[in-house]
């Protein structure tokens, strides 16, 4: 039992360069790597040996499904922005049309924008309102839209602050937020976030909008969970965001595999080719620093199965609850006192679980550290 099969990653984990953050990457080279990453989805999709078209059918039959729940609270007739629009086909821009939207769409891929530009131009759709760009850099007037839509694509964002100031910008007061975002930590480095759903919630409503409903399914997603946020615009960015993105972007940690020889693992336990489980209350793990680290954190599948465990250095300590009622990735951040000097020891524990997790398991990929 334990962790959900849809959510083991390859082995193959990349490591980023430690201190290394997405202001060192041009923007050039972070519109290549997005727009291969969705052609590189194709291609293994025909290498996958499923039935492509029913597979492709069902996606576009769950993106409608999100975008006429969208349109629960945005409403006919709205001048409506889609970000990172991608591939459009006919059954969406007939939902458009019927709800008589001044539908504008933008996409980091020039091939995907000029698709949706004659599509949507055979649909009556003003070509001159499809556009490339990244989303951190939306080149429109101030309170020009009713609405934005996004879905998987805010968090491919080289300057996430920026695109939120850019989202409330570009919306007229009162104007509808609709946004689907995938949470937590994963290898892909094209994903360059590991926020939670509460870490999501904080940007949105420091970014100037009255979180209106959200919810976590996973009807969309392909394998695991997505986070669905429907909000408006009741005021200006705040001063100060109380999350800041550079502590949750993968680029500036060093990932270290569960198998790295600095991870030590005592009591019972079973082995996978991404991760091990650590069963019962009887285990334990011990991580041995190089010097000069400040922040440790181990990255835990969480799941149903888990439980609570410490993270604790000397007098440094943190708890954490890893259950979930869906399963997802998440590192818990354990920041030291004083840098580490060589050969500095960080314990993990169990300490309990709480009365819905079937057991005390941690499941451990690897950790990071900067």
């Amino acid at each position: 039992m334990g962790v959900s099969s849809a959510f083991r990653q390859s082995n193959a984990i990349p490591t980023p360069v430690p201190g290394l953050g997405l202001a060192e990457i041009s923007p050039e080279q972070f519109a290549a790597a997005q727009t291969e990453m969705t052609r590189t989805w194709f291609q293994n999709l025909l290498k996958s040996g499923k039935n492509v078209e029913a597979h492709i059918a069902g996606r576009r039959t769950a993106y409608l499904m999100r975008w006429k729940e969208a349109g629960r609270y945005i409403g006919p007739s709205a001048r409506i922005l889609d970000i990172g629009g991608g591939y459009l086909y006919e059954d969406l821009l007939t939902y458009f049309r019927s709800m008589n939207w001044d539908y504008w769409y933008t996409d980091v891929g020039e091939q995907e924008t000029a698709h949706a530009r004659g599509l949507g131009q055979s649909f009556g759709f003003d070509p001159q309102h499809f556009s490339t760009a990244l989303n951190h850099e939306l080149d429109y007037d101030d309170g020009l839209f009713d609405a934005v839509f996004s879905s998987h694509c805010v968090e491919h964002s080289m300057n996430l602050k920026q695109t939120l100031r850019q989202l409330n910008r570009i919306l007229r007061p009162g104007g509808d937020l609709v946004v689907s975002i995938p949470f937590g930590w994963e290898p892909n480095p094209n994903h360059p976030y590991f926020l939670l759903e509460n870490e999501w919630l904080a940007l949105i409503e420091d970014a100037g909008f009255r979180v209106r409903a959200y919810q976590i399914g996973s009807e969309y997603p392909e394998s695991g969970h997505d986070l669905m946020i429907a909000a408006q615009k009741v005021c200006p960015v705040a001063d100060r965001f109380r999350i800041e993105p550079d502590d949750f972007t993968k680029s500036r940690y060093a990932l270290h595999s569960f198998r790295d020889t600095s991870i030590r693992y005592d009591g019972p336990r079973i082995e996978k080719d991404d991760h091990i489980i650590l069963e019962g209350g009887g285990w334990s793990a011990e991580i041995t620093l190089a010097a000069g680290v400040r922040e440790v954190l181990p990255v835990f599948f969480r799941h149903t199965w888990s439980g609570i465990v410490r993270v604790e250095s000397g007098e440094d300590a943190v708890y954490g609850d890893l259950y979930r009622p869906h399963s997802v990735i998440q590192p818990l951040r354990l920041r030291l006192s004083a840098p580490s000097e060589a050969g500095r020891r960080v314990k993990i524990s169990p300490v309990g679980k709480n009365e819905a997790s079937f057991d005390f398991q941690a499941v451990i990929a690897g950790y990071m550290t900067r």
